[in-house]
């Protein structure tokens, strides 16, 4: 939900390249309007059998290709997990890849160069420069092969507030992210878990499998194996002598608070849980909200709008249908894609385009991470929830909306008898919790906040209080 660009399959065409030349690494930037998201394709050989892909700004790195190519000086790559799709051409005297990206009705120009093009960190004002409490590297087992790799930070004199007898477990959004939640050079779970510290509550934050230092394979990984990562963490909690005793609370944010709800209403070491832009409703009715209100946001035509939602809504019921076989769903979803896009206005997309576009939009569904999260229904867990509840989100947000989904929450969780239960919608701030006038996603890199005070406020004083 909140990795944007990255949330849909990847696909490259690039020209007129020979094939001694084109091993190595190609760099370009997606112009998003207001912002801009930096992308590195690493081919590894001069047949571009094996690709990976790397996404800078959003922390991401070594996305390697399903599938991969370079014939008649064309080059094509997919990563059906994320799913997107781009077009080139290579101009020799420029030594360039000249390419069309494409994401639904999105579509902008994409140069790339050789060259990783890696741009150094930026600081934004509100990362922290200083820590006045206890820091701890840590490395918790999770599975035979995941071992995860974390920060606990721990209040002491120094810090804002008196210390309490809490202990926070942040858990992130979809998508490969590090124990910063990084995007777009933005850092919401170190600014948080520094807010956190400072009011006298303990935090532990963690890579999530397969990212910087923590091991395991993240693109096989469900929401599921994703809660037990977040298990495994409560489980080290209760076996350190000096954290025993301590209230645990989870902390979920966008996916993550899908994750939290899994976990606590089947664990009874879970005190409580913060649910931050979280599902409060159906998978499938949320995804159609976002791409709706990603559309409008982003001056879709109408006409554009009611294609993809008509093409949605018929794609989500044919994946969420358990007496259909993968391949049959394979096959429907494949002609309501190609369907759609011929019926798309002249202009938008080239007609021989709309073969290849639609196959790899339709394999994109069918990622194991996919398939388990368009089926998955958080009023199922949330029912099963008995343990004090605070749910946030802001007015501005077009990923996950606040006013159905807090609604969902707050039905859900009394609807299995929880009464101790906190919602609480902050006007104009988006997804990443920034203030704004807009929701727009390609505001987020462009917004000097960092995640609202206030919001942290809020979040610090429920659990000191509650």
């Amino acid at each position: 939900m909140k990795k944007i660009l990255l949330s849909i399959m990847l696909a490259f065409v690039f020209c007129g390249l020979n094939a001694q030349s084109i091993s190595g690494a190609w760099n370009g930037k997606l112009n998003l309007g207001n912002s801009s998201l930096a992308l590195v394709f690493n081919i590894q050989d001069s047949l571009a059998k094996v690709v990976t892909m790397d996404s800078p700004d959003q922390h991401a790195f070594g996305m390697v290709s399903d599938s991969s190519y370079f014939c008649n000086d064309s080059l094509f790559v997919a990563i059906r997990s994320i799913g997107m799709s781009v077009k080139g051409y290579f101009d020799v005297e420029k030594d360039s890849i000249f390419a069309t990206f494409k994401q639904m009705s999105f579509a902008c120009d994409l140069v790339l160069g050789r060259g990783a093009g890696l741009k150094e960190k930026v600081a934004r004002k509100q990362d922290p420069t200083d820590f006045p409490y206890y820091i701890e590297e840590v490395s918790i087992k999770s599975s035979a092969d995941v071992v995860l790799a974390g920060t606990l930070t721990m209040p002491n004199e120094l810090t804002d507030c008196k210390p309490t007898n809490k202990i926070v477990i942040l858990i992130s959004g979809s998508g490969p992210q590090n124990r910063n939640e990084e995007l777009m050079d933005h850092r919401p779970f170190l600014v948080l878990s520094d807010f956190l510290t400072r009011k006298g509550i303990a935090v532990i934050r963690y890579d999530d499998r397969g990212v910087e230092k923590s091991t395991g394979d993240f693109a096989s990984a469900t929401s599921y194996e994703h809660s037990l990562d977040a298990e495994a963490v409560v489980n080290y909690i209760k076996q350190r002598n000096d954290l025993k005793g301590m209230s645990i609370g989870l902390i979920g944010h966008s996916e993550g608070g899908m994750i939290a709800p899994m976990l606590a209403s089947r664990n009874a070491d879970v005190d409580f849980i913060v649910l931050m832009a979280s599902p409060g409703i159906p998978i499938t009715e949320l995804m159609t909200h976002q791409n709706i209100d990603a559309m409008i946001a982003g001056s879709a035509p109408e006409s554009i709008i009611k294609l993809e939602t008509k093409s949605l809504k018929q794609t989500y019921s044919i994946l969420t249908n358990k007496k259909l076989s993968d391949e049959a769903k394979y096959n429907k979803v494949l002609s309501i894609a190609t369907e759609t896009y011929n019926k798309y206005p002249a202009g938008f997309i080239q007609k021989e385009s709309i073969k290849q576009i639609a196959e790899t939009k339709a394999k994109a569904y069918f990622s194991p991470w996919f398939k388990y999260f368009i089926n998955f229904n958080p009023q199922e867990y949330l029912q099963k929830v008995s343990v004090p509840v605070l749910a946030i989100n802001g007015t501005n947000d077009i990923q996950v909306r606040a006013k159905e989904n807090l609604a969902g929450i707050e039905k859900s969780l009394k609807k299995g008898g929880n009464n101790n239960v906190s919602i609480v919608s902050l006007p104009q701030l988006n997804h990443l919790f920034q203030k704004c006038l807009f929701g727009n996603i390609e505001m987020y890199a462009k917004n000097e906040e960092t995640f609202n005070e206030e919001a942290m406020g809020v979040v610090a004083d429920w659990i000191r209080n509650r």
